[in-house]
């Protein structure tokens, strides 16, 4: 014999458990305690973990949440902010020295029009 799905086949409702507040803090302080396992509460009264968390952070005087602290040696924003820090210093860097390259070139150029010499051939050929 097969088993067939009726159409009209009514399923039964999901039955919504709710927990007193007695016993929410009860939990909350047997958790306190230290003497039960959260693992262990919560296979005892079948609740799922985050509920339980979710009473200790209505109801607990000790084990609220905190902040939440990233610890790393050096943060991802850290890092892209010294490189782009670096990135500028270096990029100011070579504005300078070519800058200063122009100027030297400029001067070169002013000088073989005065002197009538071509200064850059004259130096090439002696190094």
């Amino acid at each position: 014999m097969s088993k067939v799905k009726k159409e009209h086949e009514i399923k039964p409702l999901r039955v919504k458990r709710v927990f007193s507040e007695e016993l929410k803090r009860k939990i909350v302080k047997e958790l306190e305690s230290g003497k039960t396992r959260l693992c262990d509460l919560c296979r005892a009264y079948s609740v799922s973990c985050q509920t339980i968390y979710n009473w200790v952070d209505k109801y607990s005087l000790y084990l609220k949440r905190g902040e939440q602290v990233v610890v790393e040696s050096k943060s991802e924003t850290q890092k892209v902010l010294e490189l782009s820090k670096r990135t500028a210093e270096l990029e100011q860097l070579v504005g300078k020295k070519q800058i200063a390259i122009e100027y030297l070139e400029r001067l070169v150029e002013m000088a073989n029009k005065e002197l009538g010499v071509d200064l850059k051939k004259n130096f090439a050929s002696k190094l």
